[in-house]
């Protein structure tokens, strides 16, 4: 399990930052003007920020680390690790790396995030090879070339919803500087009401966890992707205690509270059975009465 640290992550300069973004680009297959398409920047803006004259914002770290198959983590440190909260997920639960050339790895991520979007909202069991095939231009040989079977391509939208996940959390962690602040930032962005993204995303959780019950390796794939959930949500609860704001009971205890309410509330929005103010509003709840230390400041430990 990955420690995190007590403040936010500490990060290169703009123009290191921008450095790492040009090469990049340079090995995604994309002209720099196509990147800047595929990640709706103005094109005049990357230029600025692969110079290092403007910096990145999180939103624009998220996408070219979408894109070009790196981590935000790297974007900002040139290192893979976990200094932010964010846990980093076992090498299993990460998006598969193939030995291609850059025009084939970027038309491999294409059919991903067709296949990707197709089961998150047509559902598993009625989203076939050959629809996602015509939906991504290709022939159904060339998806059983890349990913082998249907759930071993919907194991591998799992791997993508992780590490999403990641790098949403590592971009967003960087600019809140209380550990408070952090648990209940972290609790909002993975809501079901986060945006129409994190719907998705937790469709195609739910995706998994159906095959799962009678699918041995779909269960292991969603066992490693479910322990990279649970260390982030124990790095910033553990943080918390560090400060001073969540209440000095076992670690273990309240990351099972904690996940297994948010989990099931979660599901239930899903389901209709509950509203977004409901879920958020028994979360809270929860938090008052049986996490957070009541009258606590945000503060980090060298605040106290």
């Amino acid at each position: 399990m990955a420690v995190a640290s007590e403040g936010p992550l500490p990060v290169a300069s703009d123009a290191e930052i921008g450095a790492r973004a040009r090469g990049c680009i340079a090995a995604s297959g994309y002209t720099q003007r196509a990147f800047a398409e595929a990640i709706d920047l103005d094109a005049t803006k990357l230029s600025k920020s692969l110079s290092g004259r403007r910096r990145f914002t999180a939103d624009e770290l998220k996408a070219i680390a979408a894109t070009a198959d790196v981590t935000v983590h790297w974007l900002l440190t040139g290192v893979e690790g976990s200094e932010s909260g964010s846990a980093v997920a076992p090498p299993a639960a990460m998006p598969r790396r193939i030995r291609e050339t850059p025009q084939k790895q970027r038309r491999r991520r294409e059919v991903l995030a067709v296949a990707w979007r197709l089961f998150a909202e047509g559902g598993y069991p009625g989203v076939g090879l050959s629809e996602i095939a015509d939906a991504a231009g290709v022939s159904p040989s060339m998806i059983a070339y890349y990913f082998g079977s249907k759930r071993e391509l919907l194991d591998e939208c799992l791997r993508v919803s992780v590490k999403d996940a990641y790098d949403r959390q590592t971009a967003d962690f960087g600019t809140l500087g209380h550990a408070r602040d952090r648990l209940l930032h972290l609790l909002t962005i993975q809501a079901p009401d986060a945006d129409e993204q994190m719907r998705l995303e937790w469709s195609i959780w739910l995706q998994v966890w159906a095959v799962s019950i009678t699918d041995p390796r779909s269960r292991e794939s969603h066992a490693d992707a479910y322990r990279r959930w649970t260390a982030t949500v124990a790095n910033v609860l553990r943080e918390c205690q560090n400060a001073g704001v969540v209440q000095d009971r076992p670690l273990d205890d309240l990351v099972g509270e904690l996940t297994a309410l948010f989990d099931g509330l979660g599901l239930q929005m899903l389901m209709g059975t509950i509203d977004a103010a409901t879920l958020h509003r028994r979360v809270r709840a929860y938090l008052e009465h049986a996490v957070l230390v009541p009258g606590a400041e945000s503060t980090t430990p060298s605040d106290r």
